[in-house]
This record gives C-alpha cells, structure tokens and sequence, in this order.
C-alpha cells in the first residue's frame, strides 16, 4: 500500500437532507490528491445493498494499470418493514446526492437488492426473460428485467429492477451501465481460483446472506437466505455446504461485507466452520494506508466492481 494518506471523515458530520433517521453517514474518507473540479476524470462506483448504499470514485494508476481508490462514502440503511419504505429511501439518495449531480469518465451501478435467477447460456434466449425469471420468483408488474452475461462463464444472470429505483437513477445519471451484484462479484472471485480446492464466498449484510459456492473452479451453486437470527445463518451455510457436498469443516470459507470478528453470528461461523477467514481487499485496485480506516472486508463487493 501507498503510504500517503487520506483526510478520513467519520461519525457525526452534517446531515444532508437525504440523511433522514433511517440513513447514517458511515465513512466519508477523500484521498488528498482527489480533485473536486475534475470529476470527469474518475470512474463512479455504486453499491446498492440492503443495508449499505457506498459509492467510490476510481482513477487508473498509470505505473499498475490498477484503479486507485480516490474517494469512498458510505451510508447505512435501517431495516425497514417493507420494500416500499426501502425503495424510497434508496431514491432519495440517488437523487439528493450532491455529487452525482456531476458528469464522470463512467458510471456502473451494482444492485444487489434485486431478485435474481440465473440460466445456462446454452439454453438463454433474450425473449424469454420472463419466463426464465417466474421459475423462482413472482411476476412483478412494478419491476423492469434485466440480463447479464458473465465474461468466460456458462450462464447468464436475470433480475428485476424496480421501476421506481430506476427512474430515480435517470435521474441523477444521463448515462450509466447496471448490473446485478453478482455479475460483479462472480467474476472477481472465480478470478481468484488457481487451484481445485473447494471455496465458499459468504457476502453477509444484516438479514441477508449471499452465497457462493465453487467447486474445482466452477460456480456450483449461487444463492441469497434471509435470515433473522445468528443460528438461521449458521444453518444456511452448513445446509449450503452438505447439498454441494463441501465439507465445511475443512474447505475454505471467505467471509465479507457487514460482519466483524467479534459478531456472534461470525463467531458461530467460526465454530462449526473453522476453515474461514475475512477477506481482503479486492486485487483488482490500489489502496492507500489511510483507507486502513475500514475493514478491508466491509466494501468487497463495492471495490470488485470494474
């Protein structure tokens, strides 16, 4: 890591409006060499979970052709009863955002609150899109589907994005390109597999679990489980783990998102699925000493986004 620093803001800033009770700054952390007048120059990336929305803006490292993190501001979102409370807050910030008022070099969203589904690429066809997506969930008249193809994988990701969210980004975005959290993430952890071992991915947010499950270096099973309560959690992965036949006391379990070492729910992990760890930042950016402020796990599947 680089050394020099950034100027790291945390805690009890100044709300914007945006920040009603349901929405709290989290990290709000600005490289000294970020240029608030040449915005043009960065890359803008968006996470959109059910309990974090984080940005980042990215510029290309001319010695390692790596981004390098310049910017990252993050807000927590509270649990909320339904998804129309969650929808309008996540709107609120896409619109009352001071800064996406501003041109960028590029913008990609990564949603991860979207329903999904995924399809061997041998059997997609676009025109079908409905078809493939009620196999797993309800038809919603309020969203939009969506598809993406992942580069040097055999399947294709489908989702729903809601019409509401989407009108919110047009909004604040002429120009961006969205995709599902997965089509992100996908491609960075299967990236990461040199070997044939046995990994689990565990993206872990206040009720929601994503996992991930790779076998000899192919995805064998993609799902996300809602939970309520740290054994409901524990049971999915275990239940995850015997259906793939992963032995999940020996394979290797990688940890990240909204979870510390001293949560209950990981130290439950860490009993029963002793092969894990928390993840470090993604490869695939440049990362400054002062940015050790976060954990390095906390933003995985915002910094994976290329």
């Amino acid at each position: 890591m680089d050394t020099k620093g950034y100027r790291t803001i945390t805690g009890n800033e100044e709300k914007t409006p945006v920040m009603k009770q349901h929405i709290t700054l989290k990290h709000d952390i600005q490289h000294p060499r970020f240029d608030a007048d040449k915005l043009e120059n960065y890359n803008l990336l968006i996470f959109v979970g059910h309990d974090v929305f984080s940005y980042a803006l990215v510029q290309q490292d001319g010695l390692t052709e790596l981004d390098t993190v310049m910017y990252l501001k993050a807000y927590t979102i509270a649990p909320q009863e339904n998804f129309f409370s969650y929808k309008l807050l996540i709107s609120d910030i896409f619109e009352e955002e001071e800064l996406f008022a501003n041109v960028f070099a590029s913008v990609r969203i990564s949603m991860n609150t979207a329903k999904y589904t995924l399809v061997p690429k041998i059997l997609f066809k676009p025109g079908n899109l409905k078809d493939y997506f009620v196999f797993n969930h309800a038809s919603d008249d309020d969203c939009q589907l969506f598809y993406d193809e992942i580069n040097n994988n055999d399947f294709v990701v489908i989702y729903a994005v809601d019409h509401y969210l989407l009108s919110a980004i047009d909004v604040a975005f002429d120009n961006y390109t969205l995709k599902h959290s997965t089509s992100y993430l996908l491609p960075d952890v299967l990236g990461q597999q040199q070997s044939m071992h046995n990994v689990i991915y565990l993206h872990v947010q206040k009720e929601f679990v994503d996992a991930v499950c790779i076998k000899k270096g192919k995805l064998h099973l993609l799902n996300t489980y809602k939970y309520s309560a740290p054994n409901d959690f524990l049971y999915y992965v275990i239940n995850m783990c015997k259906k793939t036949n992963v032995n999940y006391k020996k394979d290797k379990c990688v940890v990240f998102g909204n979870i510390t070492s001293t949560d209950y729910h990981y130290q439950l992990l860490n009993k029963y699925v002793p092969n894990n760890q928390l993840a470090s930042f993604p490869s695939s950016k440049h990362y400054h000493k002062q940015l050790d402020t976060i954990l390095p796990h906390e933003y995985y599947n915002l910094l994976c986004i290329k």
